[in-house]
């Protein structure tokens, strides 16, 4: 068979015009990621879970061995993926998954159930570590070991490790045992960062073409046996690559067995909500700014165009570390003093598809919800934030809830279609922003629009034009592989 016959065997037929097109043959399909299926075109998740699925049952020959095990990843197989045969030194992070008590579980399941259960739990957390990019090695038992960073490269392997961690936790803990006196299921985390060296490192015949040689796997497999259910655990490598982006507790340093060193470990409890990515990798700790006199001078200036009603907006664009963020950091201390509203919003690699993902996160933030807080205690953190820039806080407060997925019963409020909801919210993010500016200048800073959602995208669209008799300065980061409308 052909890509074409093989697309047809999965039942996915509606593809083949993006595969042709594409020019995807039987050489560049085991090289296919998540993110490539999402440039083809393949919007929905659970299509793109079972094509990477097949994929890794492709033999050497280039096509799928059976498509009728493409819906779910066998238990009692390893994915094959074809790699490159050379052996390379990497630094990767390592994540190793291990489902709670199943020994337990076989001895009060029938095997068939058990079997059932085991590809739910394997498809749980195959589909976390897919949607983060990660790589799955292999299935050893109930356990699942993956690999980020290889065999692509990410400047937040370490952060897509951590966040694939938490969601299979809670995707574990969501499969329902439909048997009487069967525990809940729970699965357990342990993720490592270091340097391996990683391919065809025992020969032309054997089937570990992704084998890892070096610490790092085992450290991983190890902290996970340090975890309580539901807990993930994280060495001291990949904790200095996240920074602050979570929050954690310190477990100290712990001997594993087979490791000589004793080695410092930390669960990591949920993710922190920051105001932007650079003060949560810097830890708030900066050396002296040097040069770019000309920019900053130009933010300056424009700062004061808009302090006095002549709207400004500032697109920054640069490649990764050039210093967009610090330069944006820059801009805050120099107008630290001067009274002022100050909108910051973060997008997110890991939310390009969330409505206004940006608008959701600052609203947390700047309304103080914990999670410990009721939904009622939410609500009225919310009504406050909304206090000054707003009349009618009872409509207001009720679309602001939805989009933060938060209970309307309070609130009068009409049914209103995706679509509807979407413009409202443009619609009562612009008024606020105008009423603020009235009141003082707003520093609108808005940073990575390169992960930007298409929502978001839209309401920067129709603030932009509006701005120019406004108190507004709207700052914009981006790398240069965006190109703005």
């Amino acid at each position: 068979m052909d890509v074409v016959q093989w697309l047809k065997s999965l039942g996915f037929e509606e593809y083949t015009e993006a595969f042709v097109k594409n020019k995807i043959d039987h050489e560049v399909l085991p090289e296919l990621t998540d993110s490539d299926l999402k440039e083809l075109g393949i919007k929905a998740l659970g299509d793109r879970k079972k094509i990477l699925a097949a994929i890794t049952n492709i033999d050497t020959e280039g096509l799928s061995r059976d498509a009728e095990s493409s819906d779910v990843i066998p238990p009692d197989r390893t994915p094959t993926r074809r790699m490159p045969k050379e052996s390379e030194r990497r630094q990767i992070t390592v994540m190793f998954c291990d489902m709670v008590g199943s020994t337990e579980l076989s001895s009060l399941l029938d095997p068939e159930d058990l079997r059932d259960l085991m590809r739910q739990y394997q498809d749980a957390v195959a589909g976390s570590i897919t949607r983060y990019d990660g790589y799955l090695a292999r299935f050893l038992g109930d356990g699942i070991l993956a690999y980020f960073g290889w065999p692509q490269a990410y400047e937040d392997q370490a952060e897509r490790a951590v966040r694939t961690g938490l969601d299979a936790i809670a995707a574990v803990s969501q499969i329902v045992i439909q048997i009487e006196n069967v525990p809940s299921l729970a699965s357990r985390v342990g993720i490592a960062t270091g340097q391996v060296v990683i391919g065809d490192i025992i020969g032309e015949a054997s089937t570990q073409a992704e084998a890892v040689i070096g610490e790092t796997p085992n450290r991983a497999a190890r902290l996970q046996t340090l975890a309580e259910p539901n807990q993930l655990i994280i060495d001291a490598a990949t904790k200095q690559l996240i920074g602050d982006l979570f929050e954690f507790d310190d477990l100290g340093v712990k001997s594993l067995k087979g490791i000589p060193d004793p080695v410092p470990a930390w669960r990591v409890v949920k993710e922190r909500i920051i105001e932007s990515r650079f003060e949560a990798a810097h830890h708030g700790e900066l050396q002296e700014f040097v040069g770019r006199e000309h920019e900053l001078g130009l933010l300056r200036e424009r700062w004061s165009l808009a302090k006095s009603g002549e709207g400004q907006v500032i697109f920054v664009s640069g490649d990764a570390g050039i210093g967009k963020s610090r330069l944006v950091q820059e801009l805050r201390e120099l107008v630290s003093e001067e009274t002022h509203f100050r909108m910051r919003y973060q997008c997110s690699p890991h939310h390009t598809n969330t409505s206004f993902h940006p608008i959701i996160k600052r609203m947390e933030r700047v309304s103080g919800f914990l999670s410990e807080d009721t939904i009622d205690m939410k609500l009225d953190k919310l009504e406050d934030l909304l206090k000054p820039s707003t009349k009618n806080i009872q409509a207001v407060a009720s679309v602001f809830a939805r989009l933060l997925s938060l209970p309307v019963d309070r609130y009068t409020a009409d049914e209103l279609t995706a679509q509807q909801l979407r413009n409202r919210t443009i619609e009562i993010i612009m008024d606020q922003i105008f009423t603020l500016s009235r009141q003082r200048p707003v520093l609108f800073l808005l940073e990575d629009v390169h992960w930007i959602d298409p929502s978001t995208e839209e309401l920067i669209g129709e603030i932009i034009p509006l701005i120019a008799n406004e108190a507004v300065f709207m700052l914009i980061t981006s790398r240069p592989n965006y190109e703005p409308p």
